[in-house]
């Protein structure tokens, strides 16, 4: 076993040459195992161990016998003792696991440690696996934990559950089992206890055989990945949180709603809701609990959720000045010539001559009017100048105005007054840039 533990090492790149690796060690029998195995492999090594305190004394032992441990090896020991009042309201499980990685990703980094080991096993990934197909989840949930993922490495991946006890047997390596795990309470229990013993009963292979099938379908899920990325690799907006997605070559696929979802999914949206976007009437809003998106003619524009935060005018008496303001910041500077391309969505250029301080940069308010450029001093409504503009809600939203005493001498960043373009007579520009 330890020559396959220091091949699986090296195959999957885990390690960074002469660092040092933080594992994760419960006092259970694999991560026991684990540890045992990176001290037999005399890698460089701190060990932390997070005591929930569920089960009173038992929990307690737990974490006496990991201590015993790194004294007898002489390795650090860190812990991290929780109070079960943390766990009285909501998932358990699920916020111990979120208190577990957030302490374990601090405490590398204060230790100058380079990964996270944790001891998850085949056994693990196949459980996932037929809980995952009970749930109807797709490709990614069915294509098992990855080998390395950012800090959290798991090196016992390639392990079955009765090699890791025969090796605990073999080398006497000491351990607690926890009473819970006997408990059919969780699905990942009945699982192990239920179903899969009649599945190998079936078939003394079909372990290995379901591990195989796992890694295919990751394998596949990555292709897939990468053909999704690629198809949609003109989709983000430059300089912008948005996203923009052309729907019209989408509905014309048999599987488009399919297509739509894979490159959405990680943004929180259901197959469901992407299939209603392929429908769905201009304007139409759909939300996950991160992001929202708008239907825009023939596109769908997606961003980030936003809370619309109101402010008070701003009033600006001089320049050059910077404004910031909510998620942006506006900056007013003076140039003495403009730059060859003016196609720059990121500045605007005003005649500063024409300006009649103070100014007051502000939200659109109901009935505001502007002369467009271009127009020769035609008067517009600016909620039907954006409407020609093609501009989305959202872009809508963003829109801030600059006035002066005489009105409205920019919408920015989208377009300028015909009172303030830069003319042959024009001495001194204002730059409007918006970060």
């Amino acid at each position: 076993m330890l020559n396959s533990f220091r091949d699986y090492i090296s195959q999957q790149n885990l390690i960074s040459p002469g660092s040092t690796t933080l594992l994760a060690v419960s006092g259970g029998r694999d991560s026991m195992v684990m540890a045992e195995l990176f001290v037999q492999c005399k890698l460089s090594i701190k060990i932390a161990h997070i005591n929930h305190h569920l089960r009173g004394a038992e929990s307690d032992e737990d974490a006496r016998l990991v201590s015993d441990y790194c004294k007898n090896k002489g390795i650090h020991f860190f812990k991290l003792d929780i109070d079960p009042i943390v766990f009285e309201n909501g998932n358990l499980q699920q916020k111990a696991r979120i208190i577990r990685y957030e302490w374990l990703m601090n405490l590398a980094e204060e230790q100058h440690c380079a990964q996270i080991a944790t001891a998850h096993h085949r056994d693990d990934v196949i459980e996932t696996f037929i809980m995952n197909i009970m749930r109807g989840s797709g490709l990614s949930g069915l294509s098992g934990m990855e080998a390395k993922v950012g800090k959290i490495i798991r090196p016992l991946l390639w392990a079955s559950r009765m090699e890791i006890t025969d090796f605990a047997s073999k080398h006497k390596i000491p351990y607690r089992d926890d009473a819970s795990n006997d408990s059919d309470k969780y699905l990942r229990n009945r699982i192990r206890h239920q179903i899969l013993p009649q599945i190998y009963t079936a078939d003394y292979r079909s372990d290995k055989g379901m591990f195989t099938t796992i890694q295919n379908v990751h394998s596949a899920d990555q292709v897939l990945s990468f053909l999704v990325e690629d198809f949609f690799k003109q989709s983000t907006i430059p300089g912008s949180d948005l996203m923009r997605i052309s729907i019209g070559k989408i509905k014309t696929l048999p599987l488009g709603a399919a297509l739509l979802f894979q490159k959405l999914k990680i943004y929180g949206f259901s197959s469901t809701q992407c299939d209603d976007m392929l429908t769905a009437c201009t304007s139409a809003l759909f939300t996950t609990s991160s992001h929202e998106c708008v239907i825009h003619g023939n596109n769908l524009i997606i961003r980030p959720k936003k809370n619309i935060v109101n402010y008070d005018p701003v009033v600006i008496q001089r320049i050059p000045c910077a404004v910031s303001l909510c998620n942006f910041r506006i900056e007013l500077t003076t140039i003495d010539e403009l730059p060859n391309s003016l196609k720059d969505s990121d500045f605007l250029y005003l005649d500063a001559d024409q300006l009649h301080f103070p100014l007051v940069l502000r939200k659109q308010l109901p009935g505001d009017i502007i002369s467009p450029l271009g127009m020769k001093g035609q008067k517009q409504k600016v909620k039907d100048y954006l409407t020609n503009k093609k501009l989305s809600v959202f872009e809508k939203e963003d829109i801030q105005i600059l006035a002066d005493t005489q009105g409205i001498v920019a919408l920015l960043m989208t377009g300028i007054s015909e009172r303030v373009k830069i003319t042959n007579q024009t001495k001194h520009i204002l730059k409007v840039i918006r970060t």
